[in-house]
Protein backbone atom coordinates (compact mmCIF):
# COMPACT_ATOMS: atom_id res chain seq x y z
CA UNK A 1 0.00 0.00 0.00
CA UNK A 2 2.77 2.75 0.90
CA UNK A 3 6.00 2.09 -0.18
CA UNK A 4 9.77 2.17 1.60
CA UNK A 5 9.87 6.04 0.60
CA UNK A 6 6.69 6.97 2.53
CA UNK A 7 7.72 4.92 5.64
CA UNK A 8 11.18 6.99 5.88
CA UNK A 9 9.43 10.67 5.27
CA UNK A 10 7.20 9.13 8.40
CA UNK A 11 9.36 8.66 10.60
CA UNK A 12 11.33 11.92 9.40
CA UNK A 13 7.78 13.78 10.04
CA UNK A 14 7.69 12.58 13.31
CA UNK A 15 10.82 12.65 14.58
CA UNK A 16 11.89 15.66 12.80
CA UNK A 17 9.34 17.42 13.83
CA UNK A 18 9.92 16.57 17.54
CA UNK A 19 13.91 16.67 17.54
CA UNK A 20 13.82 20.30 15.92
CA UNK A 21 11.16 21.74 18.01
CA UNK A 22 13.28 20.55 20.86
CA UNK A 23 16.42 22.22 19.54
CA UNK A 24 15.21 25.15 17.80
CA UNK A 25 11.97 26.13 18.69
CA UNK A 26 10.24 28.22 16.53
CA UNK A 27 13.45 29.62 14.51
CA UNK A 28 12.69 31.47 11.44
CA UNK A 29 13.78 29.36 8.56
CA UNK A 30 12.69 30.79 5.08
CA UNK A 31 13.20 28.27 1.95
CA UNK A 32 15.37 30.12 0.05
CA UNK A 33 15.10 28.70 -3.31
CA UNK A 34 11.46 29.37 -4.30
CA UNK A 35 10.96 30.61 -8.01
CA UNK A 36 6.73 31.41 -7.82
CA UNK A 37 6.26 34.90 -7.30
CA UNK A 38 4.04 34.04 -4.70
CA UNK A 39 6.70 32.82 -2.39
CA UNK A 40 7.08 34.67 0.46
CA UNK A 41 4.02 36.47 0.93
CA UNK A 42 1.89 36.29 3.53
CA UNK A 43 -1.85 35.34 3.44
CA UNK A 44 -3.12 39.02 3.08
CA UNK A 45 -0.52 39.66 0.39
CA UNK A 46 -1.31 37.16 -1.43
CA UNK A 47 -4.94 37.41 -1.67
CA UNK A 48 -4.06 41.10 -2.62
CA UNK A 49 -1.74 40.18 -5.33
CA UNK A 50 -4.48 38.50 -7.13
CA UNK A 51 -6.80 41.06 -6.86
CA UNK A 52 -8.94 40.29 -4.00
CA UNK A 53 -9.04 43.47 -1.53
CA UNK A 54 -9.02 41.73 2.03
CA UNK A 55 -8.68 42.60 6.14
CA UNK A 56 -7.62 40.65 9.00
CA UNK A 57 -10.33 40.19 12.03
CA UNK A 58 -9.48 38.79 15.16
CA UNK A 59 -11.80 36.70 17.11
CA UNK A 60 -11.72 35.85 20.69
CA UNK A 61 -13.62 33.09 22.09
CA UNK A 62 -15.09 32.13 25.13
CA UNK A 63 -12.33 30.26 26.36
CA UNK A 64 -9.64 33.40 25.50
CA UNK A 65 -8.09 32.45 22.53
CA UNK A 66 -7.76 34.85 19.11
CA UNK A 67 -8.57 33.38 15.79
CA UNK A 68 -7.38 35.16 12.91
CA UNK A 69 -10.24 35.41 10.33
CA UNK A 70 -9.70 36.72 7.21
CA UNK A 71 -12.12 39.02 5.19
CA UNK A 72 -12.00 39.59 1.17
CA UNK A 73 -14.09 42.87 0.90
CA UNK A 74 -14.92 42.04 -2.63
CA UNK A 75 -13.96 39.88 -6.29
CA UNK A 76 -11.59 41.44 -8.64
CA UNK A 77 -14.73 43.24 -10.22
CA UNK A 78 -17.22 44.49 -7.82
CA UNK A 79 -20.33 42.39 -8.79
CA UNK A 80 -23.54 43.45 -7.59
CA UNK A 81 -25.21 39.80 -6.53
CA UNK A 82 -29.00 39.75 -5.67
CA UNK A 83 -28.36 36.57 -4.32
CA UNK A 84 -25.42 37.09 -2.38
CA UNK A 85 -24.57 34.90 0.29
CA UNK A 86 -21.82 35.42 3.31
CA UNK A 87 -19.55 32.06 2.89
CA UNK A 88 -17.37 31.01 6.06
CA UNK A 89 -14.58 28.52 4.80
CA UNK A 90 -13.16 26.34 7.19
CA UNK A 91 -9.87 24.38 6.74
CA UNK A 92 -8.60 21.00 7.63
CA UNK A 93 -6.07 19.72 9.96
CA UNK A 94 -2.42 21.36 10.07
CA UNK A 95 -3.90 23.49 7.47
CA UNK A 96 -4.48 26.92 6.99
CA UNK A 97 -6.62 29.74 5.18
CA UNK A 98 -4.68 29.41 2.20
CA UNK A 99 -5.80 26.45 1.15
CA UNK A 100 -9.09 28.01 0.03
CA UNK A 101 -6.72 30.16 -2.58
CA UNK A 102 -4.06 27.85 -3.23
CA UNK A 103 -4.65 27.78 -6.91
CA UNK A 104 -5.80 30.95 -9.44
CA UNK A 105 -8.78 32.63 -9.46
CA UNK A 106 -10.77 30.26 -11.55
CA UNK A 107 -9.62 27.31 -9.33
CA UNK A 108 -10.31 28.58 -6.21
CA UNK A 109 -12.97 28.67 -4.54
CA UNK A 110 -12.73 32.00 -2.05
CA UNK A 111 -12.09 33.51 -5.79
CA UNK A 112 -15.05 31.69 -7.40
CA UNK A 113 -16.94 32.80 -4.65
CA UNK A 114 -15.65 36.76 -4.12
CA UNK A 115 -15.90 36.82 -7.82
CA UNK A 116 -19.23 35.78 -8.08
CA UNK A 117 -20.53 38.62 -5.73
CA UNK A 118 -20.53 36.71 -2.53
CA UNK A 119 -19.11 37.64 1.05
CA UNK A 120 -16.18 35.60 2.13
CA UNK A 121 -15.03 34.58 5.30
CA UNK A 122 -11.89 32.57 6.13
CA UNK A 123 -10.81 30.79 9.42
CA UNK A 124 -7.90 29.79 11.00
CA UNK A 125 -8.42 26.76 14.06
CA UNK A 126 -6.55 27.76 17.19
CA UNK A 127 -3.34 26.46 17.41
CA UNK A 128 -2.12 27.25 13.56
CA UNK A 129 0.46 29.65 12.76
CA UNK A 130 -2.06 32.33 11.98
CA UNK A 131 -4.28 31.82 15.59
CA UNK A 132 -1.67 31.75 18.07
CA UNK A 133 -2.73 34.33 20.77
CA UNK A 134 -4.59 33.73 23.46
CA UNK A 135 -6.37 36.44 26.37
CA UNK A 136 -3.94 35.04 28.99
CA UNK A 137 -1.84 31.77 28.22
CA UNK A 138 1.40 31.90 26.18
CA UNK A 139 1.97 29.56 23.23
CA UNK A 140 5.03 28.69 24.83
CA UNK A 141 2.93 27.61 27.82
CA UNK A 142 1.76 23.88 27.94
CA UNK A 143 -1.76 25.12 29.38
CA UNK A 144 -1.92 26.67 25.93
CA UNK A 145 -2.02 23.46 24.30
CA UNK A 146 -4.82 21.47 26.25
CA UNK A 147 -7.19 21.67 23.71
CA UNK A 148 -8.88 18.94 20.54
CA UNK A 149 -11.01 19.23 17.90
CA UNK A 150 -14.00 19.06 20.83
CA UNK A 151 -12.85 22.97 22.21
CA UNK A 152 -12.83 23.70 18.64
CA UNK A 153 -16.43 22.30 18.34
CA UNK A 154 -17.33 24.03 21.47
CA UNK A 155 -15.50 27.91 20.70
CA UNK A 156 -14.03 28.09 18.18
CA UNK A 157 -17.12 27.42 15.76
CA UNK A 158 -19.73 29.36 17.96
CA UNK A 159 -17.41 32.65 18.07
CA UNK A 160 -16.54 32.54 14.20
CA UNK A 161 -20.53 32.35 13.13
CA UNK A 162 -21.09 35.30 16.15
CA UNK A 163 -18.59 37.45 14.75
CA UNK A 164 -19.29 36.86 10.92
CA UNK A 165 -23.07 37.21 12.01
CA UNK A 166 -22.47 40.22 13.39
CA UNK A 167 -20.30 42.01 11.06
CA UNK A 168 -22.24 41.44 8.03
CA UNK A 169 -25.49 42.20 9.93
CA UNK A 170 -26.89 38.78 8.72
CA UNK A 171 -29.04 36.42 10.27
CA UNK A 172 -27.41 33.01 8.65
CA UNK A 173 -24.15 31.86 6.78
CA UNK A 174 -23.13 29.00 4.43
CA UNK A 175 -20.95 27.15 6.15
CA UNK A 176 -17.71 25.04 3.76
CA UNK A 177 -15.68 23.15 5.57
CA UNK A 178 -12.39 20.76 4.51
CA UNK A 179 -11.58 17.50 6.80
CA UNK A 180 -11.07 18.83 10.16
CA UNK A 181 -13.48 21.60 8.58
CA UNK A 182 -16.29 19.22 8.74
CA UNK A 183 -16.11 17.49 12.00
CA UNK A 184 -15.63 20.69 13.93
CA UNK A 185 -19.20 22.03 12.45
CA UNK A 186 -20.90 18.82 12.91
CA UNK A 187 -19.59 18.54 16.39
CA UNK A 188 -20.45 22.74 16.94
CA UNK A 189 -23.66 22.87 15.95
CA UNK A 190 -24.82 19.23 17.90
CA UNK A 191 -23.33 20.53 20.95
CA UNK A 192 -24.98 24.07 20.10
CA UNK A 193 -28.21 23.73 18.76
CA UNK A 194 -29.52 26.81 18.39
CA UNK A 195 -26.84 27.50 15.71
CA UNK A 196 -28.19 25.28 13.64
CA UNK A 197 -30.34 28.31 12.49
CA UNK A 198 -27.66 30.08 12.10
CA UNK A 199 -26.26 28.00 9.20
CA UNK A 200 -28.25 27.86 6.49
CA UNK A 201 -26.34 25.07 4.31
CA UNK A 202 -23.56 23.25 5.34
CA UNK A 203 -21.17 22.11 2.58
CA UNK A 204 -18.83 19.30 3.73
CA UNK A 205 -15.57 18.62 1.63
CA UNK A 206 -13.70 14.89 2.43
CA UNK A 207 -16.78 15.00 5.40
CA UNK A 208 -14.75 13.27 8.83
CA UNK A 209 -16.37 12.19 11.53
CA UNK A 210 -15.77 8.13 11.87
CA UNK A 211 -12.18 7.03 11.53
CA UNK A 212 -12.52 3.46 11.51
CA UNK A 213 -11.36 2.52 8.38
CA UNK A 214 -9.10 5.62 7.87
CA UNK A 215 -5.76 4.62 6.57
CA UNK A 216 -3.80 7.46 6.63
CA UNK A 217 0.02 5.97 7.58
CA UNK A 218 0.56 8.87 9.93
CA UNK A 219 -2.85 8.61 12.40
CA UNK A 220 -3.06 4.86 11.75
CA UNK A 221 0.72 4.37 13.50
CA UNK A 222 0.40 6.84 15.22
CA UNK A 223 -3.17 5.24 17.17
CA UNK A 224 -1.85 1.61 16.46
CA UNK A 225 1.21 1.64 18.76
CA UNK A 226 0.09 4.47 21.06
CA UNK A 227 2.51 6.67 19.77
CA UNK A 228 0.28 10.12 20.10
CA UNK A 229 -0.34 9.09 24.13
CA UNK A 230 3.41 8.05 24.26
CA UNK A 231 4.67 11.74 22.76
CA UNK A 232 2.13 13.44 25.33
CA UNK A 233 2.91 11.68 28.14
CA UNK A 234 6.76 12.63 26.91
CA UNK A 235 5.53 16.60 27.34
CA UNK A 236 5.30 17.33 23.90
CA UNK A 237 2.24 19.75 23.10
CA UNK A 238 2.41 21.32 19.72
CA UNK A 239 2.01 18.24 17.16
CA UNK A 240 3.87 19.81 13.49
CA UNK A 241 4.38 23.50 13.77
CA UNK A 242 4.71 24.68 10.41
CA UNK A 243 8.41 26.88 10.72
CA UNK A 244 10.12 23.59 13.11
CA UNK A 245 9.40 21.99 10.07
CA UNK A 246 8.03 22.21 6.35
CA UNK A 247 10.48 25.88 6.39
CA UNK A 248 13.18 24.05 6.98
CA UNK A 249 12.68 21.38 4.64
CA UNK A 250 9.76 22.55 1.83
CA UNK A 251 11.93 23.64 -1.07
CA UNK A 252 15.26 21.33 -0.44
CA UNK A 253 12.67 18.17 -1.07
CA UNK A 254 9.74 19.99 -3.44
CA UNK A 255 12.29 21.62 -6.01
CA UNK A 256 15.15 18.79 -6.39
CA UNK A 257 12.86 15.99 -5.44
CA UNK A 258 9.11 16.69 -7.26
CA UNK A 259 8.07 13.14 -5.62
CA UNK A 260 8.92 14.38 -2.16
CA UNK A 261 6.34 16.62 -1.63
CA UNK A 262 3.60 13.88 -2.74
CA UNK A 263 5.49 11.52 -0.68
CA UNK A 264 5.22 13.98 2.30
CA UNK A 265 1.52 14.50 2.28
CA UNK A 266 0.67 11.16 1.40
CA UNK A 267 2.22 10.10 4.80
CA UNK A 268 -1.24 12.29 6.60
CA UNK A 269 -3.79 12.45 3.50
CA UNK A 270 -2.79 9.98 0.54
CA UNK A 271 -1.49 10.69 -3.02
CA UNK A 272 -3.33 13.61 -4.20
CA UNK A 273 -4.59 13.32 -7.61
CA UNK A 274 -5.52 16.27 -8.98
CA UNK A 275 -3.55 18.90 -7.93
CA UNK A 276 -0.85 21.45 -9.81
CA UNK A 277 2.53 20.06 -8.57
CA UNK A 278 4.31 23.44 -9.35
CA UNK A 279 2.07 25.13 -6.68
CA UNK A 280 3.17 22.68 -3.65
CA UNK A 281 6.27 25.09 -3.05
CA UNK A 282 3.91 27.79 -2.05
CA UNK A 283 1.78 25.03 0.19
CA UNK A 284 5.38 24.79 1.83
CA UNK A 285 5.32 28.10 2.72
CA UNK A 286 2.14 28.03 4.95
CA UNK A 287 1.79 24.36 5.92
CA UNK A 288 1.59 22.51 8.20
CA UNK A 289 0.26 25.23 10.46
CA UNK A 290 0.28 23.35 13.55
CA UNK A 291 -1.52 21.36 16.16
CA UNK A 292 -1.72 20.70 19.55
CA UNK A 293 -0.92 16.59 20.23
CA UNK A 294 -3.70 16.89 22.41
CA UNK A 295 -5.69 16.95 19.11
CA UNK A 296 -3.93 14.10 17.46
CA UNK A 297 -4.83 12.06 20.15
CA UNK A 298 -8.06 12.50 19.64
CA UNK A 299 -8.10 11.39 16.31
CA UNK A 300 -6.06 8.43 17.65
CA UNK A 301 -9.04 7.82 20.03
CA UNK A 302 -11.50 8.09 17.09
CA UNK A 303 -9.14 5.22 14.86
CA UNK A 304 -9.12 2.68 17.33
CA UNK A 305 -12.57 2.84 18.80
CA UNK A 306 -14.54 3.84 16.17
CA UNK A 307 -16.45 6.38 17.38
CA UNK A 308 -17.52 10.41 16.81
CA UNK A 309 -16.79 11.18 20.48
CA UNK A 310 -15.55 13.77 22.86
CA UNK A 311 -12.14 13.53 23.98
CA UNK A 312 -11.96 10.23 26.44
CA UNK A 313 -9.94 10.89 29.55
CA UNK A 314 -10.24 7.08 30.72
CA UNK A 315 -12.54 5.56 33.46
CA UNK A 316 -11.63 8.32 36.21
CA UNK A 317 -11.83 11.36 34.15
CA UNK A 318 -14.72 10.27 32.16
CA UNK A 319 -16.46 10.28 35.34
CA UNK A 320 -14.93 13.39 36.91
CA UNK A 321 -15.72 15.38 33.32
CA UNK A 322 -18.54 13.68 32.01
CA UNK A 323 -20.42 11.74 34.60
CA UNK A 324 -20.45 8.09 32.70
CA UNK A 325 -17.39 6.02 32.26
CA UNK A 326 -17.25 6.91 28.76
CA UNK A 327 -16.67 9.96 26.68
CA UNK A 328 -20.26 10.79 25.14
CA UNK A 329 -21.06 10.33 21.73
CA UNK A 330 -21.70 13.42 18.99
CA UNK A 331 -25.27 12.44 17.88
CA UNK A 332 -25.92 12.90 14.27
CA UNK A 333 -29.28 12.28 13.90
CA UNK A 334 -29.99 15.75 15.73
CA UNK A 335 -28.57 17.80 13.19
CA UNK A 336 -31.12 19.56 11.24
CA UNK A 337 -29.15 22.07 8.92
CA UNK A 338 -29.34 21.14 5.18
CA UNK A 339 -26.07 19.68 4.39
CA UNK A 340 -24.10 18.96 0.76
CA UNK A 341 -21.82 15.96 1.27
CA UNK A 342 -18.79 15.93 -1.24
CA UNK A 343 -16.40 12.48 -0.62
CA UNK A 344 -13.62 11.19 -2.68
CA UNK A 345 -13.19 7.38 -3.97
CA UNK A 346 -9.45 7.22 -3.14
CA UNK A 347 -9.16 9.41 0.54
CA UNK A 348 -7.67 7.55 2.62
CA UNK A 349 -8.93 10.30 5.59
CA UNK A 350 -12.27 10.00 4.83
CA UNK A 351 -12.71 6.45 4.00
CA UNK A 352 -15.49 5.81 1.77
CA UNK A 353 -16.76 3.53 4.04
CA UNK A 354 -16.37 5.79 7.30
CA UNK A 355 -18.53 8.21 4.98
CA UNK A 356 -20.84 5.97 4.27
CA UNK A 357 -21.18 5.68 8.15
CA UNK A 358 -21.52 9.34 8.61
CA UNK A 359 -24.29 9.53 5.91
CA UNK A 360 -25.91 6.75 7.92
CA UNK A 361 -26.69 8.33 10.59
CA UNK A 362 -27.59 11.79 9.67
CA UNK A 363 -31.49 12.34 9.14
CA UNK A 364 -32.36 11.37 5.59
CA UNK A 365 -34.17 14.92 5.34
CA UNK A 366 -30.49 16.78 6.32
CA UNK A 367 -28.77 15.69 3.77
CA UNK A 368 -29.57 17.66 0.36
CA UNK A 369 -27.35 16.34 -1.58
CA UNK A 370 -23.95 13.51 -1.72
CA UNK A 371 -22.13 12.75 -4.02
CA UNK A 372 -18.56 10.26 -4.03
CA UNK A 373 -15.74 11.39 -6.83
CA UNK A 374 -12.91 9.54 -8.65
CA UNK A 375 -10.36 9.59 -8.09
CA UNK A 376 -10.12 12.31 -5.58
CA UNK A 377 -7.96 12.26 -2.73
CA UNK A 378 -8.10 14.62 0.78
CA UNK A 379 -6.52 17.04 -0.84
CA UNK A 380 -8.31 17.30 -4.21
CA UNK A 381 -11.07 18.66 -2.83
CA UNK A 382 -9.39 22.40 -1.81
CA UNK A 383 -6.59 21.99 -3.95
CA UNK A 384 -7.84 20.07 -7.33
CA UNK A 385 -7.34 21.99 -10.58
CA UNK A 386 -10.54 20.28 -11.80
CA UNK A 387 -12.53 20.69 -8.36
CA UNK A 388 -13.99 23.96 -10.14
CA UNK A 389 -16.04 21.62 -12.50
CA UNK A 390 -16.24 18.58 -10.20
CA UNK A 391 -17.42 20.70 -7.14
CA UNK A 392 -17.13 24.35 -6.57
CA UNK A 393 -20.01 24.83 -9.69
CA UNK A 394 -22.59 22.80 -7.36
CA UNK A 395 -21.69 25.26 -4.46
CA UNK A 396 -22.01 28.28 -6.38
CA UNK A 397 -25.70 27.01 -7.56
CA UNK A 398 -26.97 26.08 -4.13
CA UNK A 399 -25.68 29.63 -2.89
CA UNK A 400 -28.13 30.60 -6.08
CA UNK A 401 -31.02 28.92 -4.79
CA UNK A 402 -30.70 25.81 -6.92
CA UNK A 403 -29.58 21.97 -6.13
CA UNK A 404 -28.38 20.18 -9.19
CA UNK A 405 -28.82 16.29 -9.48
CA UNK A 406 -25.39 14.88 -8.31
CA UNK A 407 -22.77 14.11 -11.08
CA UNK A 408 -22.27 10.87 -11.95
CA UNK A 409 -18.21 10.95 -11.31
Amino acid sequence: MYGQRSLIFLFLVVGCSLCFHCCFGDAALIPDECDDPDCGRSLPELLSSKGYPNEWVNVTTADGYILGLIHILHGRVTVQNPTRKVFFLQHGLEDCAMTWGMNFPSQSLAFLLADAGHDVWLGNSRGNSYSLGHTTLSPDSEEYWDFSWDEMAAYDVPACIDAVLNRTSTSSLIWVGHSQGTMISFAGLIRNPAYQDKVSLLVQLAPVAYLKHMDSLLLRWLATFDVDVIIEKLGVKRFLPHRDFYELLGADLCDPLPHACDDFLSVLTGYPEDVNNTRLQIVTQYDPAGTSVKNLVHYGQAVRDGRFAYFDYGYFGNRKIYGTHKSPEYDLSTLRTPTMLFSGTNDVLADPKDVATLKSQLPSSTVVFSVEISPYSHLDFPWGIHANSNIYQYILAAANGTLFPPPSL
